[in-house]
């Protein structure tokens, strides 16, 4: 595999992540 496209699948793995963690954040002032 290409080093560029493993960082783009690092990179992606990473923004799900944040997005995770915002999601719960956002849950956890919501309540």
């Amino acid at each position: 595999m290409h080093p560029y496209l493993i960082g783009l699948e690092i990179g992606k793995g990473e923004l799900r992540r944040l997005t995770e963690l915002k999601q719960k954040l956002r849950v956890k002032r919501g309540v």
